[in-house]
């Protein structure tokens, strides 16, 4: 039996009863991330390397002895959609290698460090907000990780915004954390360190759009704040 993103505990009876057992992909390089969200995690802490893991299946979560490995780089472009697709590309090349030789006896398991073990948690939409009293490039990372969801957000006049594509700049010209600035005829917002350029985003009861147009939808620029 192989299980890929399953949400709940299977019982042991349950997981026992495949002459070869059952095998979990997932999708980080256990015991690092283990739980519901190991690609946004990876994506939020700023990993440059994750991965597939098949482990033989245990009644704890993500816990059981590792099958095969198989380890890819995160681009800084990535974010969790083109991530999730090469990581489904690389389990289904590692399903089809280890299978065969699981099958034969060619392999064997090695149990987890689980002194080395980390968690991830299911993300609500609290978590999608934006603390712009943060650096850039931390919210940069949550855009690319929460996106599309749970969403990442923020308020202008007290309605949402959704934040959908951005970009971490170094440089502000501002000192004023949410502010939103006009530079090189592109929309920035000022964080706690560096800015934010906005690239695309959707305000609430309006179409997604450009932080260009949006920029220049404004009626007063001197006073906008993102909050």
């Amino acid at each position: 039996m192989l299980v890929a993103a399953y949400g709940q505990i299977i019982p042991k009876d349950i997981l026992d009863i495949p002459k070869f057992g059952s095998i979990n992909i997932h999708g980080s390089l256990l015991p690092k991330y283990r739980g519901a969200s190991p690609i946004q995690a990876a994506i939020l802490r700023g990993e440059t390397e994750t991965g597939i893991t098949l482990i033989k299946m245990d009644e704890k979560m993500d816990h059981g002895p590792v099958i095969a490995q198989a380890m890819m780089t995160i681009d800084d472009n990535d974010d969790f959609i083109t991530l999730y697709k090469k990581l489904s590309d690389l389990s289904a090349d590692l399903v089809m290698e280890t299978l065969p030789k699981w099958f034969t006896g060619q392999m064997r398991s090695t149990e987890q460090r689980h002194e080395q073990a980390t968690y991830t948690k299911l993300f609500a939409h609290s978590d999608g907000r934006v603390d712009w009293a943060t650096p850039a490039v931390e919210v940069d990372r949550k855009v690319k990780a929460l996106n599309p969801e749970p969403g990442v957000w923020t308020t202008l006049d007290k309605k949402s915004v959704k934040i959908l594509k951005t970009k971490a700049l170094p440089d502000a010209k501002i000192e004023l954390p949410g502010k939103i600035y006009e530079s090189g005829n592109e929309m920035l917002v000022k964080c706690q360190l560096g800015s934010l350029q906005i690239l695309y985003l959707h305000p609430e009861g309006r179409k997604p759009m450009t932080g260009r147009d949006f920029l220049n939808g404004l009626k007063s620029r001197s006073n906008a704040m993102f909050i």
